[in-house]
């Protein structure tokens, strides 16, 4: 019988004090109670320290740590000192729903064996897609769904082997499809395995994390939470995968989607396909500038086939990656950008009251809505 107190959660962070203060405290909402939270912090030079020392009468310890993947060092080093079973090392920026612990007991309790991991559905926010630029103002605005949650489903998919997890990544990176997309900042990691875990991103580059759970696959069944609410992951301007100090070489890419290949059927060519359309999609925000002008997403492909990674007749619709320019009238842009504009604004509008209403300003709410109905009357009779 697993308890909370088989499962160790440490926070890594490094530079992200305007986030951290609201990671924790979703984590110390859970409804099977953490006892013991542990943050390690890898050379920032923020208040970092100070957000954490808010926290420290509700059991949450704090280490400063150093050198490149510090953190993680420490979190081994930590682990391999106590009788935990589970390991969680969670991202700094992101948020849990309440029930998640909860529903990782229940799988964990459930199964007559150790998984090697357990994973979870997650989504974004403040925006449904990865944008590189979100607006500033929007980038702490909690989702609806993390402030007012629904009870998470009971719904578990178990990938048995490495090619089963390589066919639901390239389902999910695919769409339209159900947002199942397991994410590793969330991961649950079988204490052994976690020991024996060392960073890939010299190998693998951004990508490093989809491919150690290609691999974990290997080790054992996964489970994975299929709700999208169980995680959220915050979509930033300081978030690591998008950030243009650092990208994928031309060898870091080339080396993610051979694990991809290796676990597909040569004859498989729907799954060639897929790995095509992830590739379009992906490999353009992972990859460094340099990379990308020499090998922009075409001349990728066609590299891939001529080193034999993806078999050279699958056919691949090239006109796709073009760009073809938007051409309007100028009555008809400015009818466009008008109308766009109204939904915003509306948008903006509808939001504003709402946040006013949760601040108890309920009579500034009514009086905003009855101008704002007055107001269209008016317009209207006009």
């Amino acid at each position: 019988m697993y308890t909370i107190d088989d499962i160790d959660v440490y926070v890594i962070t490094h530079n992200r004090c305007e986030f951290l203060k609201q990671t924790l405290e979703s984590l110390m909402n859970q409804s099977v109670p953490l006892n013991r939270i542990t943050v390690l912090d890898n050379e920032s030079v923020d208040d970092t320290e100070q957000v954490v020392a808010q926290y420290t009468k509700d059991n949450v310890l704090y280490y400063k740590t150093f050198s490149r993947h510090g953190n993680f060092l420490k979190a081994q080093e930590l682990t391999a000192a106590n009788n935990t079973k589970y390991v969680m090392t969670f991202h700094d920026d992101d948020l849990l729903h309440p029930e998640f612990f909860e529903k990782m007991l229940l799988i964990l309790n459930s199964l007559d064996y150790a998984p090697s991991v357990l994973l979870s559905a997650f989504c974004w926010f403040p925006v449904s897609n990865c944008s590189a630029n979100p607006p500033m103002e929007s980038q702490k605005i909690l989702p609806k769904e993390y402030l007012f949650p629904m009870p998470l489903r009971n719904d578990f998919i178990v990938i048995r082997n490495p090619r089963e997890m390589v066919q639901l990544l390239l389902y999910v990176e695919n769409p339209p499809c159900m947002r199942i997309n397991p994410c590793i900042c969330s991961a649950l990691y079988r204490k052994d395995l976690f020991l024996k875990r060392a960073p890939q991103n010299d190998k693998y580059g951004k990508i490093d994390d989809i491919v150690t759970m290609i691999q974990l696959s290997g080790q054992g069944n996964v489970p994975i939470l299929a709700d999208k609410s169980a995680v959220f992951h915050r979509n930033h301007r300081k978030r690591d995968a998008v950030s243009k100090k650092t990208g994928n070489t031309l060898e870091q890419s080339l080396a993610w989607i051979e694990e991809f290949c290796l676990n597909i059927d040569r004859t498989d060519t729907d799954s060639y396909q897929k790995l095509i359309g992830m590739i379009q999609s992906v490999y353009p925000i992972i990859s460094s500038a340099e990379c990308f002008r020499e090998y922009p997403a075409e001349r990728f492909i066609k590299k891939l086939m001529e080193l034999g990674l993806i078999p050279s007749d699958i056919n691949v619709n090239f006109s796709k990656m073009k760009q073809a320019a938007n051409i309007f009238s100028l009555n008809d842009y400015i009818n466009k950008y008008e109308k766009n504009e109204t939904k915003l604004s509306l948008l903006k509008w509808i939001f504003s009251i709402g946040n006013e209403w949760k601040k108890g300003k309920k009579r500034k709410v009514l009086r905003l809505f009855g101008i704002r109905i007055c107001l269209g009357v008016k317009k209207r009779k006009s």
